[in-house]
């Protein structure tokens, strides 16, 4: 079987590790990144480095984004050079990006038009969880589409697919987010409340 090939743009403290997974699970890997330094991190961990987007989507069967935000998304999808620019019939976009579903709805639709299947994927579980493949990993797409993807999701951790559309996955994520803001904030105010608790006297007395 011939070697797939990944486009893998963004190597981060999420992307550096993923996409070490995918080269160490068999996969060829054009990595690319504006910092210079994560791109020689890659190259190391046996990826090829890209020149640019243009570069690292060329070739690809898939293309992954794994960005900071919705923003730095517009700037790689739409910017000189960037994903729809250079992205062609065939390929499948995996854009795994905590962003906005604003965002990769419009980004779905315009690559759509030039044949580009595209799942959202956003994950959780942190840079432990990229680093062990122990990511849960919030698809949205055509189920077609995800399961012509999954053997590769999978190197991430644990596929949930939560909605048909792209878009579908970030809406989980920021639901994901919420949920775990929520929890974090009624322990502190737990917290708080035990400290000021003890810090006051009991109203008992010694006989």
């Amino acid at each position: 079987m011939t070697q797939r090939q990944i486009g893998f743009i963004g190597l981060g403290r999420m992307g550096q590790p993923m996409a070490r997974r995918l080269i160490e699970a068999g996969y060829g890997v054009a990595a690319y990144d504006i910092r210079e330094d994560a791109v020689v991190a890659a190259r190391a961990s046996g990826a090829a480095a890209a020149a640019g987007i243009t570069d690292a989507v060329r070739h690809a069967d898939v293309i992954i984004t794994m960005l900071p935000d919705g923003p730095a998304v517009e700037r790689a999808a739409y910017g000189e050079g960037g994903v729809v620019a250079a992205a062609h019939a065939g390929q499948t976009l995996l854009e795994m990006t905590s962003s906005h579903p604003t965002v990769t709805r419009r980004l779905a639709a315009d690559l759509g038009t030039r044949g580009v299947g595209v799942l959202d994927a956003p994950v959780s579980g942190g840079v432990r969880g990229a680093e062990q493949g122990s990511l849960c990993v919030m698809v949205g797409g055509p189920a077609a589409l995800l399961e012509s993807e999954r053997a590769l999701l999978e190197c991430f951790g644990r596929i949930v697919h939560v909605g048909d559309a792209p878009g579908d996955g970030d809406v989980a994520k920021t639901i994901n987010n919420l949920m775990s803001a929520t929890t974090i904030w009624s322990a502190v105010e737990a917290v708080a409340l035990a400290a000021g608790r003890a810090s006051r006297p009991s109203g008992c007395s010694r006989p």
